[in-house]
């Protein structure tokens, strides 16, 4: 990693940068927080380490211009034990975690450890919800969902009634993906015609048929053709849109590209933007390697006191493993008996499933939306 540590005192950004090398990492050092932000533009980082108290412009002030220039970034606050509470903010406003100063050298290496653990997860899970081309095809996975009185709309650039022939699909609402203009009647599936370039109009149509149902399905099975047709910012907030329907309401969206389509212009940003909407609804919950451990031990001994899951979780730090377990239970992922023990809800259960399942390296789908650059 190529870290960058952010201190006034000049003892101090020698003594970690020394420490960063000897465990393999690039280090720069700064002395101020204007310091930082002017590298930071320049430079490719990964982690920084920045002090909280500097003068001039201090580490909470920092912190959030980081986020707003590259919020990628990983943020490592350092603190003395009367800023905690200051550093506990600073999570507040993303910083990654804290570590207290004078800190130990073993303690700084589990902090880097826990980065390099998370920058791995991203990287190896970056396509999370790929369904394996060789073994899915999106028609079958779109008809598989019709249980519970789930409506499917199919979005195609095929002809809607040679995929109903093919894949025996009732009572699909189908749009068609198609440029040219017709004068005669349509024949056969019933059908609305949209250009691929009309996004607007597909939002409509895609609004209507999910205010009409209870529960729903969506599948755009042409997605090649919609990027390649759109300016790409025009398709990212097409994408984000979906999200939205998909979290806000019952429903499911299916995307699918051919197989021959990787070389079209930003389909791999697409594909990054999707796999964000996939973990999105438990993103703050799995994001710190501590939340991870904390909720795969709840799933492991069901009810724990706040002392036994310290000491399962190995943390010394009680403030700190009170942020986490504030944070996982305003998000619903865990919950509290009367015993004032602790046990995973049924979100916790899912996200319990999907840290198993990722360490394995066997996650291929979560919640609802599902991209497949598939079998067609």
């Amino acid at each position: 990693m190529k870290v960058m540590v952010v201190d006034d005192n000049h003892t101090i950004v020698d003594a970690v940068k020394t420490l960063l090398q000897t465990e393999g990492h690039e280090a720069i050092g700064v002395y101020s927080g204007e310091e930082c932000l002017n590298n930071l533009k320049k430079e490719e980082i990964d982690l920084i380490l920045l002090d909280i108290r500097m003068p001039g412009m201090d580490g909470i002030e920092t912190l959030k211009n980081i986020k707003g220039i590259k919020p990628e970034v990983y943020v490592i606050m350092l603190t003395a034990f009367a800023t905690v509470d200051t550093a506990v903010d600073a999570m507040k406003e993303g910083a990654f975690d804290y570590i207290r100063k004078p800190f130990a050298t073993e303690d700084m290496r589990d902090i880097l450890m826990n980065v390099i653990e998370d920058i791995k997860l991203k990287r190896n899970h970056k396509m999370i919800g790929l369904i394996e081309r060789e073994k899915y095809d999106c028609f079958d996975v779109f008809k598989s969902m019709f249980t519970n009185n789930v409506k499917g709309m199919c979005v195609t650039r095929e002809k809607p009634e040679i995929i109903d022939k093919r894949y025996d699909l009732q009572d699909v609402s189908y749009v068609w993906f198609t440029e040219k203009n017709y004068i005669e009647e349509s024949k056969g599936k019933e059908q609305e015609r949209v250009s691929p370039k009309e996004i607007e109009k597909l939002k409509t149509l895609i609004d209507q048929f999910i205010k009409e149902n209870e529960n729903t399905t969506i599948l755009i099975s042409s997605m090649e053709y919609l990027i390649s047709k759109n300016i790409l910012a025009d398709t990212k907030k097409f994408i984000e849109y979906l999200g939205e329907k998909a979290r806000d309401r019952n429903t499911s969206i299916i995307l699918s590209v051919s197989p021959e389509s990787g070389k079209i212009p930003g389909l791999a940003e697409i594909e990054n933007l999707i796999a964000e909407l996939h973990i999105r609804h438990i993103a703050e919950s799995i994001s710190s390697p501590l939340r991870r451990n904390i909720i795969l031990t709840l799933d492991v001994n069901r009810k724990c006191s706040f002392t036994k899951i310290a000491e399962e979780v190995q943390v010394r730090d009680s403030p700190k493993l009170s942020f986490h377990l504030r944070k996982l239970k305003s998000h619903g992922i865990i919950g509290q008996n009367e015993e004032k023990k602790y046990f995973l809800t049924e979100s916790g259960m899912e996200a319990a499933g999907i840290l198993k399942d990722m360490k394995k390296g066997d996650v291929k789908v979560l919640k609802n939306i599902l991209w497949m650059p598939g079998k067609r």
